[in-house]
Formats: C-alpha cells, structure tokens, sequence
C-alpha cells in the first residue's frame, strides 16, 4: 500500500498508486473528496442536508450568488483544507476587498454563512468493503474560521457515543462516496436536533485527533488499519472506553 493518512501528500499518494498499480484511491476517485463544489452534490444525492452552493470561476458568477442568496455568504477556495483562504462577506465593502485579493485562477466556492457555532464530526474506519467497523465523533469549541481569525485557543471534546441521526447521515454520505479501506473525517453544523453537512475529508482527523481517539476508545487505530489491510477482522477493544 502507498498511504500517508495525509492531506497534503493525499494526491501524489494516489498518482503513485496509479503508476506502480497498488491497489487503493487513484487520481480520478479524489474529484469529489477535493472539491468542495463535487462534495455538495454528492451529499445532495445521498439525502444528506447542506446549504446551497456555488462555484465561483468568475466575478458574474459571485454577482449571481449575491443575487440568489443575499449577505452573509463564506467563501473559500474549491480545493483547499481548513479555513485557509476564506472570506466572510457581509457588505458590497467585503466583496470588493475580495475580488482584489482573488487571483481570478484558483476557482472559489461561495455558500450562506451558518450561524451555528457548533461543529461536530463523523470520523471512523472503513473495511475493505466500505464498511464502518469503527465511529467516533468529536465537538470543536469553535467554528475552524473563528479559530483561524480571532486567535483563540483550539480543544475538541471527544463524545462517547454517536447520535444515531449524526451516524445515519455519515453513513449515508460514505455510501455515495464509495470509498473504502480508509480512514475518514467528516464535518457538519449542529442546528437544534439537525445537521448540515460541511465537508468530507478522505483522510483521518489531524493533529492529535487519533490519539485522543485511542485514548477515549482503550484502542490503536493505525493497528486496526493495518489490520484491514491485510484481510484481517476489526477488532474492538476489550477495555471499556473511557
């Protein structure tokens, strides 16, 4: 296997795969995991809430999502991790400061802004037939754009069970993206007793997400990954979680 569980060696790990034929995700298969347009419709087609859309390749295309959708709006790059890169646009004024930093070349993607400030994930471990044989979900304390513009400390609270609508959504997504063998991270807004999907990520959690995970759970992910890969069974853990 070629695998860095990473999303920034995410595509030369699969253009490797491609050349030496190993088995995994090839190039083709990370269109709708890397752009955030192709993952709203996807989530469409699997049943799965989200806000409207819209791809921005040209300023008509931005005047007609103002046009359709009013202020305020979030954009980011179509292909980009995190809060890299993103605007809020509350005014004609934030609008204008936006077209002047935009290069015109790296395709944007423009929806409402959600005022819910909870974010929760659905993270887990794909079989070799697409399966979930492990979920897990954590809450941040704020939403990645607070974080990336008003210089707070980040923590995440890890949940020691799944709402079962929060599972039944992933689930859903996972199908339609059809992935297997892999670890994954999704993102969504808590809106009362609703979610909106956010984003899929074709990777694990970064940062020390897995270790709070093996912690919370008395287990080690990476092991059962391997585990997996070799055409053995997912084991859970035979400790109580924490």
């Amino acid at each position: 296997r070629i695998e860095s569980h990473n999303e920034h060696w995410m595509e030369l790990d699969a253009a490797l795969r491609e050349q030496f034929n190993v088995p995994g995700i090839k190039p083709k298969d990370l269109l709708s995991t890397k752009l955030k347009s192709e993952m709203k419709k996807r989530f469409k087609r699997a049943g799965v809430p989200v806000t409207p859309g819209y791809r921005i390749d040209k300023e008509k295309d931005l005047t007609a999502a103002i046009k359709a959708e009013g202020f305020p709006l979030i954009a980011k790059p179509d292909t980009g991790v995190g809060a890299a890169g993103t605007y809020r646009l509350d005014s004609q004024k934030d609008v204008k400061k936006f077209l002047e930093e935009w290069d015109h070349q790296k395709p944007y993607f423009v929806e409402p802004f959600v005022t819910s400030k909870r974010i929760v994930t659905y993270d887990g471990l794909l079989d070799r037939d697409g399966n979930v044989v492990f979920e897990t979900s954590y809450e941040l304390n704020i939403p990645p754009f607070e974080i990336a513009t008003s210089g707070k400390d980040l923590y995440f609270t890890v949940t020691k069970e799944v709402d079962p609508l929060l599972s039944e959504y992933g689930q859903k997504a996972l199908k339609e993206f059809g992935m297997k063998e892999r670890f994954f991270h999704l993102e969504f807004f808590k809106e009362d007793d609703d979610y909106l999907a956010l984003e899929y990520n074709n990777r694990p959690s970064g940062g020390y997400s897995i270790d709070t995970y093996n912690y919370a759970h008395s287990i080690d992910l990476f092991d059962q990954y391997a585990r997996i890969v070799i055409g053995e069974d997912f084991q859970m853990s035979p400790f109580e979680p924490e």
